[in-house]
Parts: C-alpha cells; sequence; structure tokens
C-alpha cells in the first residue's frame, strides 16, 4: 500500500491510493470534511489501541471513508467505504477496497505520504488553496508514536 499526495489547488487535493489491486484516484475537495487532519488523527488513533477509525473524502457529491477497524493491538483492516450521491440516512455505502495488517502496516506508507506532503507544503503554497492549515503539530505527534512503535517491534 502507498498514498500519494498531489498539490493543492483551488480547493482540490489529489490523492492516490496505489494497492495491489491498482490504483485508486482521488480528488478530494476541502469541504465540508479536512480529510489531512482527520488521516493523521486516524492513523495516531490505530497505533494507540482497537477501535474504529475514519478519515473522510468529498469529491461531490460522492464520498468516501478511509475507515481504519481494530479488535485487537494486532490487526487492522482498512476498507474505503464509498457513498455514491453523498451521505443519506440510513445508507450503508459500499466497500470499495479492504486490506487487512498489523498496525505498523498499515500506518507507515500512509504516514510516509503524509510526511511527504508536509515537506511539500509551505513551498507549494498548500494553505492559499486548503481552507484548513496543514496539520503539522498532530503529524509531528504521530511521527513520534510511530517512531516509538517501530521501536517496539525491533
Amino acid at each position: 500500500m502507498k498514498v500519494t499526495f498531489g498539490r493543492a489547488h483551488h480547493g482540490w487535493l489529489p490523492v492516490t491510493l496505489e494497492l495491489d489491486d491498482g490504483p485508486f484516484p482521488f480528488d478530494v475537495s476541502y469541504m465540508p470534511y479536512d480529510f489531512v487532519s482527520e488521516l493523521v488523527a486516524a492513523l495516531h488513533g490505530v497505533l494507540s489501541g482497537p477501535g474504529e477509525y475514519v478519515a473522510r473524502i468529498c469529491e461531490e457529491p460522492v464520498e468516501h471513508d478511509w475507515r481504519f477497524r481494530s479488535f485487537d493491538p494486532s490487526a487492522v483492516i482498512f476498507e474505503v467505504v464509498t457513498y455514491r450521491w453523498g451521505r443519506r440516512p440510513g445508507e450503508k455505502g459500499e466497500v470499495t477496497v479492504k486490506q487487512w495488517g498489523t498496525p505498523l502496516e498499515m500506518v507507515l506508507p500512509l504516514w510516509r505520504g503524509l510526511r511527504d506532503l508536509a515537506g511539500r507544503a509551505r513551498a507549494e503554497g498548500y494553505r492559499s488553496h486548503w481552507d484548513a492549515p496543514f496539520p503539522f503539530d498532530a503529524l509531528d505527534r504521530l511521527t513520534t508514536r510511530v517512531e516509538h512503535a517501530c521501536a517496539e517491534h525491533s
């Protein structure tokens, strides 16, 4: 698994999720969700323990949840749940991607993509094209958590 973030432009952020099944491109709108901040928080949650953590994407009108679920500390299920016509009461959405692995296997490739985006954010004028500021502090906390988790598994 790998994620690549393009350059934010006029309220949109291209994101490509690369899996064995092929690439899954997303054109993420900055409204109504802050996908980048939610993804950082979800990954931190995955490394913190069992639970369900979600980062939401709006492509107008299609919406997606990047959902991470774990019931024990050793395994995580990652799903992309797609809502073809936006969220509607009672709609469950369609699971369009499903992967599973250890928390580190799920977090590391996404964290690497976020770190790459963070390294370019200031130079590319991220804030001028995205409604919310880049979550540098939250990503630093996630980085500390990733380093700790890697040390535990070495």
